[in-house]
């Protein structure tokens, strides 16, 4: 992470003084903390909402030495683009996963590609696990180990394919303001590419991600609402974002 010389090596180059700079970035503080809320939903549990807070900070500091009025994007959206990769840019620092556990996901990506070309649709659990040499439960213990493993190479993915810092995956989708007509046009390529992955999936993996992403609930809140267990939660959503990674990786020639 960026430390204080690089900010006072930024504020000489500012045509801001010291005052409206001060003022500028605790004017904009509440985005600051409102991005990082929103994140920490979806954090895996070695992540520290502190240490992001700090990085959104800095992505606030560099917003404001580095925002050109003259492109006609407004501050606001240009913070928030910079605070977030700031934010994700220091999970991906942080990042502890150990290499057997990223081996393991990419097992199991694979073994999910092989079944479903062989079968010419996508494996049940049971099918996976007997593959796999495990039992059912193991194999559940399975995708809710590597579950954050695979939520952040998705968001990785997208961010390679365009060419910008990774970032929570449906947000990036969402919002178009800030970027170039360029990056607009393969935004929206991705969007259609996973909409359509998404509307392939089960009836309960969608309410699963409509539930987590869109109405913002923790795996726990999900379970409640689908009557289902918050570790089954887990698990659909590991499958779901295997299932999309490989749709994008098929779709754009991406390597990952």
């Amino acid at each position: 992470m960026q430390g204080l010389s690089a900010y006072q090596k930024a504020a000489r180059k500012s045509s801001l003084t010291p005052s409206e700079r001060e003022a500028k970035i605790l004017e904009h503080v509440r985005l600051v903390k409102k991005i990082t809320n929103r994140i920490a939903m979806r954090l895996p549990p070695h992540a520290e909402i502190e240490d992001l807070y700090s990085a959104g900070i800095l992505g606030l500091i560099d917003a404001v030495e580095k925002y050109d009025p003259s492109k006609g994007v407004p501050f606001e959206a240009y913070a928030e683009f910079r605070i977030r990769g700031a934010i994700f840019d220091e999970l991906r620092a942080l990042d502890p996963t150990p290499r057997a556990l990223r081996s393991l996901s990419k097992k199991v990506e694979e073994t999910y590609a092989a079944l479903e070309a062989k079968l010419g649709r996508g494996p049940d659990d049971d099918e996976m696990a007997q593959v796999l040499g495990v039992n059912l439960d193991e194999f559940r213990k399975i995708l809710m180990q590597i579950n954050s493993t695979l939520t952040l190479s998705l968001n990785e993915l997208v961010g390679n394919r365009i060419g910008l810092q990774p970032r929570e995956l449906l947000d990036s989708l969402e919002d178009t303001s800030g970027k170039s007509p360029a990056e607009n046009f393969e935004m929206g390529e991705l969007r259609n590419i996973l909409a359509q992955a998404i509307d392939e999936l089960p009836e309960k993996y969608r309410l699963v991600l409509a539930l987590y992403y869109y109405e913002e609930m923790n795996m726990k809140e999900v379970g409640q609402a689908l009557n289902i267990t918050e570790s089954r939660v887990s698990q659909i959503h590991s499958k779901s974002m295997m299932v999309l990674r490989k749709k994008i990786r098929a779709s754009t020639g991406a390597m990952a």
